[in-house]
């Protein structure tokens, strides 16, 4: 006959600490990006210059998936984001009616050559709408 091992059952002294609030993380949604070309992804004809924003895009999607919101309110426009009032953007988003009390989140990349606008879900803080880009700095007015 086969004997049994015996588990203790030694109570775990790791007590985990959860935080008082959760972090909350960028979700981006692209259903309401303009059908405007100029400000889309269709925005390139010259292939080496769209590879290389393509590039610069997608890292910047990984890096804001990885950020809390709190944290990328925190950072400096140049590394994080800044907003803008919604009356600014000179494209209209695909089915989605920006508010004139609403403000645009702003994430620049590609060395700070490019932008992506964006605004929260009322819905969802979480999710972030993209409606376009900013690829020639006419989207709005960035001030000189």
């Amino acid at each position: 006959m086969s004997r049994k091992k015996r588990v203790s059952k030694k109570p775990d002294n790791i007590k985990i600490k959860e935080p008082d609030k959760p972090l909350h993380y960028p979700v981006l949604c692209f259903k309401h990006l303009t059908k405007n070309k100029k400000f889309n992804i269709k925005y390139f004809r010259d292939d080496k210059e769209k590879l290389k924003a393509y590039g610069s895009f997608f890292y910047l999607v990984g890096s804001i998936q990885e950020t809390d919101w709190l944290t990328l309110y925190q950072k400096s426009k140049a590394s994080g984001l800044e907003t803008i009032p919604s009356n600014q953007i000179n494209f209209k988003p695909y089915n989605y009616k920006l508010t004139p009390d609403e403000k645009v989140i702003v994430f620049r990349f590609y060395h700070g050559k490019y932008r992506l606008i964006g605004v929260k879900s009322a819905k969802n803080k979480d999710v972030l709408h993209v409606l376009g880009f900013d690829f020639d700095h006419s989207a709005y007015d960035h001030g000189k």
